[in-house]
């Protein structure tokens, strides 16, 4: 598959995904794909929602999908982003921290998240209050001295 089908693909499962979970964003290592934050593609798709009964996982059109039941109060932090097949929800790059940080077994591994705050302090659209402030509404009081650290180590 040529990299242009192969991101038309990608594309299009976002998007399907979209219509089959309306409630749901894309979260941790797709969203940091989406934000630029690290280098590897997945190959499943994460899914949080309030919505879903439980944690599950599901094939769905040859494609592993991990559905994250998530508390209502952490529905916060997402954007719609636009392809060439549709919209899809994804959450912001300050929220894939905050998630990636809450669920490290879904953002990869200690490398991937280390590349991910790399990235991100790094990044353009880094605003250090702002990811302070979702990690202070998180109500994890350690996602804070987290980001800190990391921001400590990276200096």
């Amino acid at each position: 598959m040529s990299h242009i089908s192969k991101k038309i693909f990608y594309e299009d499962i976002r998007y399907a995904l979209f219509q089959m979970y309306p409630n749901a964003y894309l979260a941790t290592w797709n969203a940091a794909e989406e934000w630029g934050l690290v280098s590897e593609t997945a190959l499943d798709f994460r899914l949080f929602s309030p919505s879903f009964q439980q944690d599950e996982i599901k094939t769905v059109f040859g494609i592993s999908l991990i559905l994250k039941k998530i508390p209502s109060s952490f529905m916060y932090g997402t954007v719609v982003l636009k392809s060439q097949t549709g919209e899809f929800a994804v959450s912001d790059i300050h929220k894939t921290i905050i998630d990636s940080l809450l669920f490290p077994n879904l953002a990869g591994d200690s490398e991937n998240i280390t590349e991910m705050m790399e990235s991100y302090f790094q990044n353009r659209l880094c605003d250090e209050k702002k990811l302070l402030q979702y990690a202070k509404k998180s109500g994890v009081p350690s996602i804070i001295s987290t980001i800190l650290q990391f921001k400590k180590d990276l200096m």
